[in-house]
């Protein structure tokens, strides 16, 4: 157990993060290691302060649509964090139903949010068709969001 939990504060978001989350979910750890040096250059994060104003409004979001328990009322704690800049509130969305109790804070361990980050990709891929050959740029006009793809094209 202690080993987890070393293993859980210790990874590193570019490297030993991705692999442990590659061998837990099957998601590409070149991807998840992509993603964190163009959210956070591999460094520790915890709320990303340019994207804080939009946290009121993904918890909002996210507990209509029943993926953040109601226990949680600070919505400030669901802004975009970590060294992956995902939003807890979205993200919670995949993960099954006892996990969306976990704190958003869990976000800012590398291994722990490179697994969730995972998850999340996998099910945003399987939503929306994205096959192998077009994953990558189909996660990334995702990730931007609909409306920043919409004006871009």
């Amino acid at each position: 157990m202690l080993g987890v939990l070393i293993m859980l504060l210790a990874a590193d978001p570019c490297t030993t993060a991705p692999a442990l989350a590659e061998a837990v979910t099957g998601w590409p750890a070149d991807d998840l290691a992509r993603v964190a040096r163009r959210e956070s250059h591999c460094t520790r994060v915890g709320i990303h302060a340019r994207d804080e104003w939009a946290a009121r409004a993904m918890h909002r979001q996210a507990q209509r649509a029943g993926c953040v328990p109601s226990v949680y009322r600070d919505p400030s704690r669901w802004a975009v964090r970590g060294a992956y800049g995902s939003s807890p509130a979205y993200a919670w969305c995949s993960l099954p139903r006892w996990a969306r109790y976990l704190p958003p804070e869990l976000m800012d361990l590398p291994a722990a949010a490179a697994i969730i980050v995972a998850i999340r990709r996998r099910d945003l891929a399987r939503r929306y068709g994205c096959t192998t050959h077009n994953r990558r740029a189909c996660l990334r006009r995702l990730w931007r969001g609909v409306s920043n793809a919409k004006r871009s094209q």
